[in-house]
């Protein structure tokens, strides 16, 4: 929500010095950011120093570089058989798995 903000105010920033690559990385990040973790790590990479350096000219851009722990796909594992879901009442796990959804 705050890459959609802050794109929508590209132009205002864009006048106070912000650089043009900040919001083609926010760009990149959003139309990405669920099917392309190599775009995120990239995006992780270069936009917060950019953040760093022009954070004072808006709040926004100070709230995104607090945020940017959220600019990574965390890979997130589940280990186990399929015994155990049905155990725990997660029939059909693997099927959600096995779907390729995020």
């Amino acid at each position: 929500r705050l890459m959609v903000s802050a794109l929508e105010k590209k132009d205002s920033l864009v006048e106070k010095g912000v650089p043009v690559r900040v919001f083609e990385l926010m760009s990149e990040w959003t139309s990405s950011w669920k099917r392309d973790p190599e775009v995120c790590q990239t995006v992780f990479e270069e936009l917060p120093p950019l953040l760093e350096a022009h954070k004072e000219k808006h709040q926004l851009l100070a709230d995104i570089l607090g945020n940017k722990d959220v600019l990574v796909k965390i890979s997130q594992w589940i280990i186990g058989g399929d015994g155990w879901a049905y155990d725990i009442g997660f029939g059909g796990l693997d099927h959600v798995l096995a779907s390729g959804e995020d």
